[in-house]
């Protein structure tokens, strides 16, 4: 036993110990000394997680944005079909009407709607432009444009020049939404957004 005066009369006493107490004590303190390393190893994997899982919320957050802002585009589509003007029923030709048939599917107009006649069967595509201000909800239906130049081209498998018809045509559609964001719909039908 050890002694110590702290002054004023105050004696604290405490065991010295033999070499097996103070390995334990030792120990002990290495124990505590690696237990607190791990907690604040365990803290940082926490926070590394947490940070990996906020990331992952946020890219569905994104992708969840993305398709909320393309649900109105998905739900405008155009093309082209023949209306018989001729009263035989069977013969649908080049002087039976075209006509543009535009969808807009959702509950909100779009704006600015342009639709972009194209043809790839030559190496000048483009063959004309309808332009709309609105496309209110619902079906739409114009005459196609008599203007419209249409020209001889090659159909696949065979080396004749053949007249080209509306029905050969390819539309790209490009419009705004009611959120103000501006949209393609390709000849295929995929829709990609412009800004």
């Amino acid at each position: 036993m050890a002694w110590w005066d702290v002054g004023g009369g105050v004696v604290w006493e405490f065991a010295v110990g033999n070499a097996a107490e103070w390995a334990t004590v030792l120990i002990a303190a290495v124990a505590l000394f690696f237990a607190a390393k791990a907690w604040k190893a365990s803290q940082g994997m926490l926070e590394l997680e947490q940070t990996r899982e906020n990331r992952a919320e946020r890219r569905e957050l994104e992708r969840q944005r993305a398709d909320d802002q393309a649900a109105q585009a998905d739900l405008i589509g155009a093309w082209i079909e023949a209306t018989r003007v001729s009263s035989q029923p069977n013969n649908l030709s080049y002087a039976d009407r075209w006509t543009l048939h535009l969808l807009n599917g959702s509950l909100l107009p779009v704006y600015n709607v342009k639709v972009t006649y194209v043809s790839y069967a030559t190496l000048d595509p483009e063959r004309g432009v309808s332009s709309f201000r609105v496309l209110p909800p619902g079906p739409k239906r114009r005459p196609l444009p008599n203007d419209l130049p249409l020209r001889a081209i090659h159909r696949s498998g065979s080396d004749e020049l053949v007249q080209e018809t509306p029905e050969d045509l390819q539309l790209i559609v490009e419009f705004t939404d009611s959120a103000g964001r501006e949209w393609r719909r390709g000849s295929e039908g995929a829709i990609d957004r412009l800004n």
